[in-house]
């Protein structure tokens, strides 16, 4: 019931119910109905707006994202399918063991995801720029694994008698790149609300869409590559540190990180 004293003018009001997208609601439930009705239909008229394809399609920095997203993930998806067989073939690691390692990039990917978030939010109200920052991430994601990739490529080559030292220099060296690329958490999968706070969630079905075709395209290669050339190195290590790279440096041309006009 209604508590002691309690008026009808000190009750408090009634909240109209949130209606659309745009999380809004008329101003009273009790506002005239002309009110009420104009505001739902502005709301609608937002809402039914057509999704600008041609735009999206055409801008330079959702192109280079959807490019970044294909590299960031190839190094991903080859590694994810192939690492067991190379400690057990090229590194002679034995198969309980190659299991075990195969685990350290994923875990070591988790720690470091713990404080990049809060890295990226600090250079953010020290005033660094957003773009700024986004590249620097990406950067670091991209260029971070290229390089321990190389370096691991080079350890595992001048260790052909699969000596024990040289099996686990080449893990560890996997496994502190790979950490790395969790810096794309404040890179490229932030950078979709950035251009497009209204239509963050298509860009990142976009992207994401051309970021899972390392998975259909890259490990089938990686095998084609190995059949052909008998060498890990080549096979599997230099794909990934040309398109950890060259997404690097297209991220650091045609990356943005401010919003767009349709967005």
């Amino acid at each position: 019931g209604a508590m002691p004293g309690a008026t009808r003018d000190n009750a408090p009001k009634e909240l109209a119910p949130v209606r659309g997208l745009t999380g809004r609601r008329p101003k009273e439930v009790g506002g005239t109905e002309n009110e009420n009705t104009d505001e739902l239909s502005d709301e609608k008229d937002e809402e039914n707006k057509p999704v600008p394809w041609g735009e999206i399609l055409s801008c330079t920095p959702v192109r280079a994202l959807a490019y970044v997203h294909f590299c960031n993930n190839w190094g991903f998806y080859v590694l994810l399918a192939w690492l067991p067989s190379y400690f057990t073939q090229e590194l002679g690691v034995t198969l309980t063991n190659a299991s075990l390692f195969t685990l350290c990039p994923p875990l070591a990917n988790i720690a470091v995801a713990s404080f990049v978030g809060p890295l990226a939010d600090d250079a953010l109200k020290k005033g660094m720029d957003v773009t700024r920052v986004r590249k620097t991430a990406q950067t670091i994601a991209l260029c971070g694994p290229a390089t321990f990739m190389a370096a691991a490529s080079l350890v595992s080559y001048n260790g052909d008698d699969g000596a024990a030292s040289s099996g686990f220099a080449t893990v560890a060296l996997l496994t502190l790149g790979l950490s790395l690329s969790s810096f794309s958490y404040a890179g490229l999968y932030c950078n979709h609300q950035d251009l497009s706070p209204r239509y963050a969630s298509i860009l990142l079905g976009l992207t994401n869409t051309i970021g899972a075709l390392p998975g259909v395209i890259g490990v089938p290669l990686t095998g084609y590559l190995l059949q052909r050339t008998e060498n890990w190195e080549l096979s599997m290590f230099l794909p990934a540190i040309l398109l950890y790279f060259s997404g690097a440096a297209v991220f650091a041309k045609w990356g943005d990180a401010e919003k767009q006009s349709w967005g």
